[in-house]
């Protein structure tokens, strides 16, 4: 078992929580970020986190960069590169500042250069392919400094072959659907489809769902299909208006934004369960039971995700 930090989209980190609670156990939950306990097969396994570190150092947040290079510069890059398996000597850093007075840039090469000059490893931009990805967060009341288990980002998914403009954050769309909750062999639909991405998620999560998707855009289901193949899943596709969708026991949708959905919204008016992903100002269809509601930024944009219940 290994001390984890997961990093989450604002607005979602008890849902990102409650999947490793079952994975492991949890530790703290903070702003975007939740910390665990777990093997880290069991934290590659989790599908609503951004990304998971091994925490290397735990900090009180320094206030100049010359206290911050101190700092980090007792990290042991070998002892992390032999827990996680990897193999080279270079190594990248990010830094995440929240309430802080200097540049990132300036703090990520501090960083570097307090690791290199201690520990015999090449720093190297994030833009060079590196041993560690280390990730180094700030704010005005903790610090930490840890290093990415996996070779890439998590919520970069590789069934993902095609995208377009819009396309959802495939985490985000993971935990849309755990806040569904849909019933073992539900039938879960997307009348609003896109590229696929709240579908594919559904079934990898959830393999025992039928999962029916639909958009009214015949590009984007090409896209949808092709990327489900990737996924190794099945979906029923359609090229369809959202109000011609079969009925269904569970909807988890984020329509479209940028043009007037509203309309749309008012003709699709879908019975039971829905969880939908609106931009702020936007509301459910009228005469559901909300029993959810939370503040999220999708893509730097205010958005709102409810959970609603409506009579059949």
């Amino acid at each position: 078992m290994h001390d984890l930090v997961a990093r989450t989209v604002r607005g979602i980190e008890d849902v990102a929580a409650r999947e490793l609670a079952a994975l492991g156990t949890v530790t703290d939950v903070r702003r975007r970020e939740v910390r665990f306990r777990a093997t880290l097969a069991g934290a590659l396994a989790a599908g609503t986190v951004d990304d998971v570190f091994l925490e290397l150092l735990r900090l009180d947040p320094p206030g100049s960069r010359r206290a911050l290079a101190a700092a980090v510069a007792q990290v042991d890059l070998d002892a992390a590169a032999g827990t996680i398996g990897a193999r080279g000597r270079s190594f990248d850093v990010t830094v995440s500042l929240e309430g802080r007075s200097y540049a990132r840039a300036a703090a990520e090469d501090a960083v570097g250069a307090a690791i290199a000059a201690t520990d015999g490893w090449r720093y190297r931009s994030r833009r060079a392919a590196n041993t560690l990805s280390l990730r180094l967060v700030l704010d005005r009341t903790h610090a930490w400094l840890g290093v990415r288990v996996a070779r890439a980002p998590l919520h970069r998914r590789l069934w993902r072959v095609a995208s377009r403009p819009g396309a959802l954050h495939p985490p985000l769309a993971r935990a849309l659907v755990r806040l569904a909750d849909p019933p073992e062999g539900a039938r879960l639909g997307d009348p609003f489809c896109g590229t696929g991405t709240i579908a594919i998620e559904a079934k990898l999560a959830r393999p025992d769902l039928r999962v029916v998707c639909s958009d009214t855009d015949p590009g984007a289901v090409a896209a949808a299909r092709a990327n489900a193949a990737a996924a190794g899943v099945e979906l029923e596709l359609a090229v369809a208006e959202a109000c011609g969708s079969a009925p269904v026991d569970v909807a988890v949708t984020n329509p479209p934004w940028g043009r007037a959905v509203a309309p749309r919204e008012d003709r699709w008016e879908p019975s039971g369960r829905a969880v939908l992903l609106l931009a702020e100002g936007l509301r459910p269809p009228g005469g559901a039971t909300v029993l959810d509601r939370r503040w999220l930024r999708v893509s730097g944009r205010p958005a709102v995700c409810w959970t609603v219940e409506r009579p059949g």
